[in-house]
């Protein structure tokens, strides 16, 4: 049922992106903060999934392949001029992550983490959520796997990177928020 639920934000979302100029102020405003919504739950599912296959390699391969495919899909649309590639590199980047810096079977030393989770990061800041969509991922992870108080302070993360979602949703400005977000979630892991 959730996946339905995310299904119909995105639907509001994408909606509302594409009849922008023909629609009222305020059903676009509303629309879109709906539509934000979406991709939270999205990032869940992407939680889930890293966690729970049996093959993570499989799992991150097949999100890039279907990355590239809906990308040329979506590049083929006439009047689409946008500098920002689809949300599943995020999603296959955030695996690569999570395979090799948060899980605890990963067989890489402390230094190759450091370097390969700053190349990530980095990717990671040119996807299409940025920033928000990492911290979020991060933060749903903690939450998982964690209790007492890393998933509660996980929680915590999750609640203040999910402002700027809604607030990107009728076009304010988040970077900094985002960045602020960012330093918060290094905190679970001292």
């Amino acid at each position: 049922m959730t996946k339905w639920i995310a299904l119909i934000f995105m639907f509001m979302d994408h909606y509302a992106f594409t009849v922008q100029s023909s629609i009222s102020a305020d059903t676009y405003t509303l629309l879109r903060m709906f539509g934000r919504l979406s991709f939270p739950l999205f990032v869940y599912f992407s939680v889930l999934g890293v966690q729970r296959t049996s093959n993570i390699k499989k799992y991150i391969s097949t999100m890039f392949i279907f990355a590239i495919i809906s990308e040329l899909v979506i590049r083929s649309f006439p009047g689409f001029a946008s500098s920002q590639n689809n949300v599943l590199f995020g999603f296959g980047l955030y695996g690569l992550f999570y395979m090799y810096i948060l899980d605890e079977d990963s067989k890489l030393s402390s230094a190759h983490k450091g370097l390969l989770g700053m190349l990530l990061f980095y990717l990671i800041y040119l996807t299409n959520y940025s920033y928000m969509g990492f911290i979020m991922f991060v933060g749903l992870y903690y939450v998982s796997k964690f209790d007492g108080y890393k998933g509660f302070y996980a929680s915590l993360v999750i609640g203040v990177s999910f402002i700027p979602f809604v607030l990107s949703g009728i076009g304010l400005s988040t970077q900094m928020f985002a960045m602020f977000s960012g330093l918060l979630m290094f905190i679970p892991s001292l």
